[in-house]
């Protein structure tokens, strides 16, 4: 059973991580939540290991801005539609930005529900 209440994205809109040293990407974030996320992938990630990534939020349509976190990966696997690979990583030390974002797309996710479409 999961600890925290995950927000889930659509493919079109899921947030970038980055490698906070060389800028590499690392993949999509899939779904979130408080204690970690599911990211989506080209290759596996080394399961174990720790990593300072930073997550690009969108602020407009052309800029971003960067949250910073340190993160341990907790298993990794392939997919069988798409071939590719997910990942689940926790948080090795939650930041006040990363709990900060999660809050919002979570209050995001609750007026959405509330609008009748």
């Amino acid at each position: 059973m999961r600890q925290h209440t995950r927000v889930t994205f659509r493919p079109a809109n899921r947030m970038q991580v980055l490698l906070r040293d060389t800028e590499d990407s690392l993949g999509l974030i899939a779904d979130i939540s408080a204690g970690g996320f599911r990211l989506m992938s080209e290759l596996p990630i080394l399961v174990g290991q720790v990593y300072a990534i930073s997550i690009e939020v969108p602020i407009s349509a052309s800029r971003f801005r960067r949250v910073d976190v340190a993160v341990v990966c907790q298993w990794s696997r392939k997919t069988g539609r798409s071939g590719r690979f997910e990942q689940g990583f926790a948080l090795e030390a939650p930041t006040q930005a990363y709990t900060d974002l999660v809050d919002s797309l979570k209050a995001t996710l609750v007026l959405s529900r509330s609008q009748k479409v």
